[in-house]
């Protein structure tokens, strides 16, 4: 992914207002799972509360095996000043 392809991505990622709470993640998270998945990755979805929810992408692998590497990632915004 080059910079300006990265720049891009975090401007549409952060077009999502996903501030908590009440934290809307739903459209974030399905957004970010399309993607996942047109770059081939194998992608599931858990909500653990109305419109939290979570992306779980598997590239490769097995589910009868634990990932090699479990990754989360979770941003919080710092207030202005």
């Amino acid at each position: 992914m080059s910079g300006s392809d990265a720049v891009s991505l975090t401007r549409s990622l952060l077009k999502f207002d996903t501030v908590n709470p009440p934290g809307r993640e739903r459209d974030c998270a399905r957004y970010a799972g399309g993607l996942l998945e047109e770059w081939g990755y194998r992608v599931d979805y858990h909500e653990h509360a109305d419109s939290r929810t979570s992306v779980i992408a598997r590239a490769g692998g097995s589910d009868a095996k634990a990932p090699l590497w479990p990754a989360t990632a979770s941003t919080a915004a710092a207030p202005r000043t």
